[in-house]
């Protein structure tokens, strides 16, 4: 067994389904995982826990997730971490603004399959020298890196 401490992930989804499949998924890749059903629950979270990530809807009721990620990008605990925006295919998000903005490092667009998010995960996490960054990262069809 390693020694090494889990990477605390917050997700955000408001898809009830979807959120459960994805806190499932990553707890059994070794992640331990955080689920806020919506971008204020996830506000109020990120104030009192260190989180190593986060995946966050874009489109959520009572706060998007462009929104949750300005709120977060001002919290001194997380105001580093790596974000990756989930979006379903058609929806127009200006994706250079919310990276620039935002620093947001990659959209992946719904449907996607529970690995590919954990791949992506994974090299996020990765040391900046051992990674060269996430620019570098191969994907599949349904992520776009942000870099």
């Amino acid at each position: 067994m390693s020694s090494e401490p889990l990477h605390r992930i917050l997700i955000v989804e408001d898809t009830l389904i979807m959120g459960d499949v994805l806190k499932r998924s990553l707890s059994r890749a070794g992640f331990d995982p955080t689920l806020a059903r919506n971008g204020v629950e996830a506000s109020d979270l990120v104030t009192k826990l260190r989180f190593d990530a986060v995946v966050t809807d874009f489109r959520m009721p009572r706060m998007n997730g462009d929104e949750f990620v300005r709120n977060l990008r001002m919290t001194p605990l997380n105001c580093d971490v790596p974000v990756v925006f989930l979006s379903s295919r058609g929806l127009e998000v200006d994706t250079e603004a919310l990276r620039v903005d935002l620093g947001i490092r990659v959209f992946l667009h719904k449907p996607f399959s529970p690995s590919e998010l954990i791949t992506i995960l994974n090299e996020c996490l990765k040391p900046r020298q051992q990674s060269g960054g996430i620019a570098e990262m191969q994907t599949t069809g349904s992520a776009q890196n942000a870099t």
